[in-house]
């Protein structure tokens, strides 16, 4: 039976590194990144808000294809709303995959090192960041916010696994995520 992963948490927390490892984990499995697809429409820029429900209108397209061709989706994803949530649960439904719900953490001042570090290096401005949507440098207060909207969300979805990051250590943490999820395929 394929897997709709979707990895929730604030920027930092590690979703897409996790991600890119599930998939890597799992043959013809598919990554969908919303920030990135978003960013390969054109003029984005323009109207950041209607590129973002395009993308996300993409994005369940693509997911129920690849469910109905029998293989695993991950999205990393911050969510703070029901409203994808629900669809890609639903997508699941109409496909008869599993839907898992993770919800990444950590500690706020070890995610505002990440992010400033994640910026430091990119010098990239292709808004395929997470960050790059919000406005101003990461800082605790912003990050402990972000996290309360998932916190939010998470309250009313009872089935969601949370999973605390291990700093540094993406196997100690990939390790933690695939016990969560369970078997899959």
């Amino acid at each position: 039976m394929p897997t709709l992963l979707l990895l929730n948490g604030a920027p930092g927390t590690g979703k897409s590194v996790l991600a890119r490892r599930w998939a890597d984990s799992r043959p013809l499995s598919l990554v969908l990144d919303l920030d990135r697809l978003r960013s390969t429409l054109g003029a984005w820029r323009d109207d950041v808000l209607a590129a973002g429900r395009r993308a996300r209108l993409v994005a369940l397209g693509a997911a129920e294809a690849q469910l109905r061709a029998g293989g695993d989706v991950v999205v990393p994803q911050l969510l703070a709303r029901p409203d994808l949530v629900e669809a890609l649960d639903a997508s699941c439904g109409s496909t008869g995959a599993r839907f898992v719900e993770v919800v990444l953490t950590a500690d706020p001042e070890d995610l505002v090192a990440r992010l400033a570090a994640r910026v430091a290096a990119s010098g990239s401005d292709d808004g395929a960041d997470p960050w790059s949507a919000l406005e101003g440098p990461p800082t605790v207060e912003r990050v402990r916010a972000l996290a309360a909207g998932v916190d939010a969300l998470v309250a009313t979805r009872p089935g969601t696994h949370r999973l605390v990051t291990v700093p540094g250590d993406v196997d100690a943490t990939f390790a933690r995520l695939a016990a969560a999820v369970g078997p899959t395929g």
